[in-house]
């Protein structure tokens, strides 16, 4: 089990602690095929970083547009998106 990395862990329950936890859904084409488990995975927590590696190698417009596509995807979801871009 992931420790929880709150001030006084001993005045928390183990609820509270899951809800500062980083879950990962990782998927190796777009949002994949269980996309109720994403939203089921991330409980109360609606903020998500997308990490579009798979597209570094694309032209910017191509980059941006494959972007856009998973961004939408994830707010019609209900999610916050915000890009996670690991290329520097």
């Amino acid at each position: 089990m992931a420790r929880c990395l709150i001030r006084d862990p001993q005045r928390v329950t183990r609820r509270l602690c899951w809800d500062y936890m980083v879950r990962l859904y990782l998927s190796s084409f777009r949002l994949g095929d269980h996309r109720h488990r994403l939203v089921e995975l991330a409980g109360g927590g609606r903020r998500v970083a997308l990490v579009g590696n798979a597209l570094d190698a694309e032209t910017d417009d191509v980059r941006q547009a494959g972007l856009a596509r998973e961004v939408n995807e994830l707010t019609s979801l209900g999610f916050t998106v915000t890009e996670a871009d690991l290329r520097n």
